[in-house]
């Protein structure tokens, strides 16, 4: 079973990589962002439907999302893109998710909550990597030490246990650590 939904930015960075992950497990994203030709390209590439659609044009919105069910907002910077691409879900009764980590839009959505419980849609950002991962770490630390009041990660170690490789100054005014313990164990989430 195949489950079309829309990748809105599918043409950015992540939004190639989330439509190249999806396809390989079986999904059939609808590729749509404001830009036709690298649409089009990535479409061919993928075997995929594409749409175009500006975030200022409420109609190709609209059009762009169609009857599917859900929309993948991949485009940043998510306070210029996240309101018109909800409210068009909203219009079109599909849910909305993203991959933003910008608390703006946390906000925005969570203000619609009463658009999105009349229209029976959800609105979830937050989805992606900006968020989820640093939870998934503050509930396996809360689980292993549970009178554990705050949590205060080195970026750098964090860089080197994720990536099993050098940061290459990328955490250049931070200060290295000098701790060499194993890197942690797989996160449960």
């Amino acid at each position: 079973m195949t489950m079309e939904f829309v990748l809105y930015g599918a043409t950015g960075y992540t939004g190639e990589l989330i439509a190249r992950r999806a396809v390989a497990r079986g999904l059939s994203p609808v590729l749509a962002g404001r830009s036709a030709e690298p649409l089009a390209r990535l479409a061919a590439a993928l075997g995929l439907a594409h749409r175009v659609a500006a975030v200022d044009d409420s109609a190709a919105l609209d059009r762009a999302i169609g009857d599917l069910p859900l929309v993948l907002n991949c485009a940043g910077p998510f306070s210029r893109t996240a309101d018109a691409v909800a409210e068009a879900c909203l219009r079109r009764r599909a849910h909305y998710l993203d991959i933003t980590g910008e608390m703006a839009v946390f906000e925005a959505m969570a203000a619609r909550g009463g658009a999105a419980e009349r229209a029976g849609v959800m609105l979830l950002p937050g989805v992606g990597f900006d968020v989820v991962p640093s939870d998934c770490l503050a509930a396996h630390v809360a689980q292993k030490l549970p009178g554990a009041t705050s949590l205060a990660p080195n970026c750098t170690m964090a860089c080197r246990a994720a990536s099993r490789a050098k940061c290459s100054g990328v955490f250049s005014s931070r200060k290295k650590s000098s701790v060499t313990r194993p890197p942690p164990p797989e996160l449960p989430c």
